[in-house]
């Protein structure tokens, strides 16, 4: 694991190579590398998750420069980040089954989930230098991906501790915001949908989705500048369950 030391000599050496979205950031992360004598990594990760997102995300850019060399993966059955714990990895994350992170976790490299990408509460935050792929992922604390977001089923976003952040897009045949989350991706790829939908986009939901997770509702007189609420919809328990196991989107959709 990277020192004090090398993270001052690394911001020295690579701020110009600093992506221009975190600049502004440059001066936060002298000042909390300043502050931090003799401090863990992992404390440091965590003062930097007391500010904001990007603070947290440029902490993580610095400690991946000053990675010599890529490690080799970690292959774990599933991943579990305590409310309090702060874990790091310094190279790609593979996981079999699932993530609960309920604490920080940092990521110099890309993760692969064999089910579902969760956390715990508005305090958790997730910050992946790489892409995310997963079964389903279901935030509501911070996750900020520096490539892709690639969902199989189901990206479910909720809260608003800050968008729902990937640097190079958003894969996934149904991303379902909630309670005022946003995105800020560079692209999306699927049907986003939020808190109250058009029949237009109902019709979009029936074709892409399986009649289980469905209520009746009638479209036929709905008038397309109509907000319908989405829970009077879709099933939400039923959605994610279907997410869960699998069967939410088959891959001939």
């Amino acid at each position: 694991m990277s020192t004090l030391n090398e993270l001052q000599s690394a911001l020295r050496r690579e701020i110009n190579a600093m992506p221009m979205f975190l600049t502004d950031m440059a001066p936060h992360l002298q000042d909390l590398l300043a502050e931090s004598e003799g401090a863990s990594l992992e404390a440091l990760f965590s003062r930097a998750n007391r500010t904001e997102g990007s603070l947290l995300e440029a902490l993580a850019w610095l400690w991946a420069r000053t990675l010599r060399a890529p490690a080799s993966a970690t292959c774990v059955d599933m991943l579990d980040v305590a409310e309090g714990e702060v874990r790091l990895f310094p190279g790609a994350l593979q996981v079999a089954n699932d993530v609960l992170n309920r604490g920080i976790l940092v990521v110099a490299g890309d993760v692969d989930v064999g089910g579902e990408f969760g956390d715990g509460d508005v305090g958790s935050a997730a910050v992946i230098t790489g892409s995310l792929r997963c079964r389903l992922a279901n935030v509501q604390g911070v996750l900020r991906v520096g490539g892709v977001i690639d969902a199989a089923q189901l990206v479910f976003a909720n809260n608003d501790p800050e968008p729902l952040l990937a640097r190079e897009g958003l894969r996934a045949p149904l991303t379902l915001l909630q309670l005022g989350r946003s995105l800020d991706v560079r692209s999306s790829d699927g049907l986003v949908v939020e808190e109250e939908v058009t029949p237009s986009q109902v019709l979009k939901l029936r074709a892409l989705l399986p009649a289980a997770v469905f209520h009746d509702i009638d479209l036929e007189e709905e008038d397309e500048d109509v907000l319908i609420p989405l829970d009077e919809v879709l099933d939400v328990e039923a959605l994610y369950t279907s997410a869960e196991e699998g069967t939410l989107v088959s891959p001939l959709r």
